[in-house]
C-alpha cells in the first residue's frame, strides 16, 4: 500500500444521449435506460452530471436487484456491489460507458463490476496543484474591456464580459501518467485527447488521498474542495499536445501545466 495525496482531473462528455443498458440479474434480463444529459462527468456532486449516481439508480431500478452501492475507489476506479449478482450484458451507446471506464468486457455475473482499467476521463497527476491563483481560488478576475483616451487624457472603456482564469502546474509527474507509447487511459496524453483537446468542461478535485500501487476498494473522499468547472484556455487554431521532460533525454518526469477558464456548469 502505497498512500499519496494528489489532484484529480475530473472530465465530462457534453451532450450524452438516453442509453439503454441491458442488466441480467438472477436469469432476469431487463433493458434500463440511463438518462441523457448536457453532459456526464464520471462522478460529481449533482445527481444529474454523475455518470456513477445513474448507473447505480439504473442498477436498483431491476427488479431483482434490492440494493446496490456504487463508489469511485482510491485508484480512480468506479465499483458497484449489488446483493445479487448481475451482467451488465450491452450499451446501446458507449458514451456512458466510457465515462466510467468500462470496456464492455465486464460482462460476467458477479456482485460487483468495475472497470480492468481507468477512465480516459479522470487522470491524477499523482502531484497537488501549484496554481497561479491562491489555493482554493477558482482563479482570477479579468474583464473584456474596450478602452479609448483622447488627446486631452479623457478614457473611455466599455467592458462587455468579465470571468476568471487560473493556470495549474504540476512538477516531477512520473511519465507513465503523462503519455507513453501505448497511450492507454489514465494517462494525461488521453485526457487531453478526450476531454480537453475538445474543450469539454472539467474540475480540479484537491488533496485526494490515492493509492498508487494496488487495488484500493476503500471510497475515494471527494466532498473536499473542488474547483472549476473549468475549459482549456488556449488560442485558436492547431493545438499540439506539450510533452516537457524536467530531465532531457531522460523518460522519468514531466512538467505539465494547464492554463484554464473558468466556465458555467452544464444547464
Amino acid at each position: 500500500m502505497a498512500l499519496i495525496t494528489t489532484s484529480w482531473l475530473m472530465g465530462s462528455a457534453p451532450s450524452v444521449p438516453a442509453t439503454d443498458i441491458d442488466v441480467t440479474a438472477n436469469a432476469v434480463t431487463e433493458t434500463i435506460t440511463l438518462p441523457a444529459s448536457s453532459g456526464y462527468y464520471p462522478w460529481d456532486g449533482t445527481a444529474a452530471y454523475s455518470a456513477l449516481n445513474q448507473l447505480h439508480d439504473a442498477l436498483e431500478s431491476h427488479s431483482e436487484i434490492g440494493s446496490c452501492g456504487a463508489i469511485i475507489t482510491r485508484n480512480r476506479r468506479p465499483r458497484f456491489t449489488c446483493d445479487v449478482s448481475f451482467t451488465i450484458d450491452s450499451w446501446s451507446d458507449l458514451t456512458f460507458r466510457d465515462v466510467l471506464g468500462f470496456t464492455g468486457t465486464e460482462a460476467i455475473g458477479s456482485l460487483t463490476q468495475m472497470p480492468s482499467g481507468n477512465s480516459a476521463y479522470l487522470w491524477s497527476p499523482g502531484r497537488c496543484e501549484i496554481p497561479d491563483a491562491p489555493l482554493g481560488s477558482n482563479g482570477l478576475p479579468y474583464h473584456d474591456t474596450a478602452r479609448g483616451m483622447s488627446g486631452d487624457r479623457v478614457v473611455v472603456a466599455t467592458t462587455n464580459n468579465s470571468g476568471a482564469r487560473n493556470s495549474f502546474k504540476w512538477r516531477r509527474v512520473y511519465s507513465e501518467r503523462v503519455m507513453t507509447a501505448t497511450e492507454i487511459a489514465g494517462e494525461y496524453v488521453t485526457f487531453w485527447n478526450t476531454v480537453q483537446a475538445n474543450f469539454a468542461r472539467f474540475k480540479l478535485y484537491r488533496d485526494i488521498t490515492e493509492e498508487d500501487t494496488a487495488v484500493d476498494n476503500t471510497q475515494a473522499v471527494l466532498t473536499g474542495e473542488v474547483l472549476g468547472p473549468y475549459v482549456w484556455d488556449s488560442a485558436s487554431g492547431q493545438v499540439a499536445f506539450p510533452y516537457d521532460r524536467e530531465i532531457d533525454r531522460l523518460e522519468l518526469f514531466n512538467t505539465v501545466e494547464l492554463p484554464v477558464v473558468l466556465t458555467p456548469e452544464y444547464s
